[in-house]
């Protein structure tokens, strides 16, 4: 059997969309992509797309995303929309963080490094040839009536 990631969006705001991410149909974590209005920071389209192992310069052990037209879509540590290009982040829990010279929070994930760590060694052991990564919006499906 193949194993399947999934980022489920939850929400979405010009300071990213924050949603869960899960492996084998179980949460493991939070994930943060950038938002869907920036084109200069594009967001994973809702979709099935293979994934690798992949270890690089500064993200080692990680998995690399493979999206058409696009190089190093990775899962790796990081809190907010400004700490991603394309890539997955992700955390423990969403919340908020003031960056510096800002006078206002904006949504975070937090306590990303442990995480990843954990993901590390957890998830990224079991990745084989195969298998893949769905991104579901769900908050575009969500109505309350």
């Amino acid at each position: 059997m193949s194993n399947l990631l999934k980022v489920v969006t939850l929400e979405s705001s010009d300071q990213g969309a924050i949603g869960a991410f899960l492996f084998n149909e179980r949460v493991f974590c939070w994930a943060l992509q950038p938002d869907s209005g920036d084109p200069e920071k594009p967001r994973v389209h809702p979709g099935i797309y293979p994934v690798q192992r992949f270890s690089g310069y500064k993200y080692k052990n990680t998995i690399e995303i493979i999206v058409p037209d696009h190089e190093y879509v990775l899962v790796h540590y990081g809190n907010i929309e400004k700490h991603t290009d394309m890539c997955v982040l992700i955390a423990r829990y969403p919340g908020y963080l003031r960056p510096k010279g800002r006078i206002h929070k904006v949504r975070a994930i937090l306590d990303s490094r442990s995480i990843y760590k954990q993901f590390q060694k957890e998830i990224v052991p079991l990745i084989k040839p195969g298998d893949q990564i769905q991104f579901i919006d769900f908050y575009y499906n969500f109505s309350p009536f």
